[in-house]
Protein backbone atom coordinates (compact mmCIF):
# COMPACT_ATOMS: atom_id res chain seq x y z
CA UNK A 1 0.00 0.00 0.00
CA UNK A 2 1.34 3.42 -0.94
CA UNK A 3 1.12 5.99 1.84
CA UNK A 4 0.83 9.68 1.09
CA UNK A 5 0.41 11.13 4.58
CA UNK A 6 -3.16 12.29 3.83
CA UNK A 7 -5.44 12.41 6.88
CA UNK A 8 -9.14 11.86 6.18
CA UNK A 9 -11.83 13.12 8.53
CA UNK A 10 -14.71 11.25 6.89
CA UNK A 11 -15.78 7.81 8.15
CA UNK A 12 -14.46 4.92 6.06
CA UNK A 13 -17.35 3.04 4.45
CA UNK A 14 -15.41 0.62 2.27
CA UNK A 15 -12.43 0.08 0.05
CA UNK A 16 -11.68 -0.77 -3.55
CA UNK A 17 -8.89 -3.10 -4.53
CA UNK A 18 -7.44 -1.89 -7.81
CA UNK A 19 -6.29 -4.52 -10.30
CA UNK A 20 -2.96 -4.12 -12.01
CA UNK A 21 -2.63 -4.05 -15.80
CA UNK A 22 -1.21 -7.59 -15.56
CA UNK A 23 -4.49 -8.80 -14.03
CA UNK A 24 -6.88 -7.39 -16.65
CA UNK A 25 -7.27 -7.74 -20.41
CA UNK A 26 -8.72 -4.33 -21.09
CA UNK A 27 -9.23 -1.04 -19.35
CA UNK A 28 -11.36 1.99 -20.14
CA UNK A 29 -9.38 4.12 -17.67
CA UNK A 30 -7.19 6.80 -19.21
CA UNK A 31 -4.95 9.04 -17.17
CA UNK A 32 -5.23 12.63 -18.39
CA UNK A 33 -1.70 14.03 -18.40
CA UNK A 34 -2.52 16.59 -21.07
CA UNK A 35 -2.52 19.46 -18.60
CA UNK A 36 0.98 18.70 -17.33
CA UNK A 37 3.66 20.98 -18.70
CA UNK A 38 6.33 18.65 -20.02
CA UNK A 39 9.04 21.09 -18.93
CA UNK A 40 7.96 20.72 -15.31
CA UNK A 41 6.24 17.31 -14.98
CA UNK A 42 8.54 14.46 -13.99
CA UNK A 43 7.11 11.18 -15.32
CA UNK A 44 9.64 9.23 -13.24
CA UNK A 45 7.88 10.47 -10.08
CA UNK A 46 4.41 9.12 -10.89
CA UNK A 47 4.95 6.23 -13.34
CA UNK A 48 5.05 3.61 -10.56
CA UNK A 49 1.41 4.44 -9.66
CA UNK A 50 -0.03 3.93 -13.16
CA UNK A 51 0.18 0.17 -13.84
CA UNK A 52 -0.92 -0.99 -10.35
CA UNK A 53 -4.11 1.08 -10.77
CA UNK A 54 -5.04 -0.71 -14.01
CA UNK A 55 -4.35 2.29 -16.23
CA UNK A 56 -3.15 1.12 -19.64
CA UNK A 57 -3.21 4.43 -21.49
CA UNK A 58 -2.32 8.01 -20.75
CA UNK A 59 -3.08 11.11 -22.77
CA UNK A 60 -0.13 13.42 -23.24
CA UNK A 61 -0.20 16.94 -24.63
CA UNK A 62 2.31 17.52 -27.38
CA UNK A 63 2.62 21.21 -26.60
CA UNK A 64 2.24 22.62 -30.11
CA UNK A 65 3.88 25.93 -29.19
CA UNK A 66 6.98 23.96 -28.23
CA UNK A 67 6.93 21.82 -31.39
CA UNK A 68 6.60 24.71 -33.84
CA UNK A 69 8.62 27.62 -32.43
CA UNK A 70 9.39 28.75 -35.98
CA UNK A 71 6.46 28.56 -38.44
CA UNK A 72 6.84 25.46 -40.62
CA UNK A 73 9.75 24.01 -38.59
CA UNK A 74 8.70 21.12 -36.31
CA UNK A 75 10.66 19.64 -33.41
CA UNK A 76 8.90 16.80 -31.56
CA UNK A 77 11.83 16.03 -29.23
Amino acid sequence: MMMNGLTLTLPRIGALRPRSVTEITGSNWTLGCEVLDRDFADYQQYKEYIAPLGIKTIRLQGGWAKCEKVPGVYDFA
